[in-house]
């Protein structure tokens, strides 16, 4: 690894170390549950480049493994899919969610600790559920019908880690 990208996993480490991944989860709640209220067009607006942002870093550290578990404990899943239900009609910001969605939901069904072999398939089945209850399915299809083979994919790969 160069020195861009020591530099770079320096930086997350820090901000993880801040606390900047549970304000992360903080802020897509909430953007999610004022979004479902409605508001003021600027409010909208600003609520909107917020949660592009969170979603944005968000990415950056669901594609590190070593964040995962604490994600999945901060409620991300749902935070994640509840901000996507909002954002059916963002191409670009769907496609950021579905793919952190995909590889969280993928770390909590892969990556069992051995002592708790015998209850990850619950606490996997709880996740699922959960997200099941929250509309997954409504996002999952709306992925597979876009023209964007990106999109279809990631929309296929979540209802594939349901699956497996």
């Amino acid at each position: 690894m160069g020195r861009q990208g020591g530099l770079s996993q320096r930086h997350m480490r820090r901000a993880a170390g801040c606390r900047l991944v549970e304000v992360f989860s903080k802020a897509l709640m909430q953007s999610a549950n004022s979004s479902a209220r409605g508001g003021s067009k600027q409010r909208q607006q600003s609520d909107s480049m917020l949660v592009l942002v969170c979603v944005a870093m968000a990415k950056q550290f669901v594609l590190r493994t070593k964040y995962h578990r604490r994600m999945i404990d901060l409620v991300f899943l749902p935070a994640l899919l509840s901000v996507a239900c909002q954002s059916v009609s963002e191409p670009e910001l769907l496609h950021m969610l579905m793919e952190s969605l995909t590889w969280l939901y993928t770390f909590l069904t892969a990556y069992r600790p051995p002592a708790a072999e015998e209850n990850a398939t619950e606490v996997a089945n709880l996740q699922m559920v959960q997200l099941l209850e929250l509309g997954a399915v409504d996002i999952i299809a709306t992925c597979v019908r876009q023209d964007d083979q990106g999109m279809s994919s990631w929309g296929i790969g979540f209802p594939h880690e349901f699956l497996s």
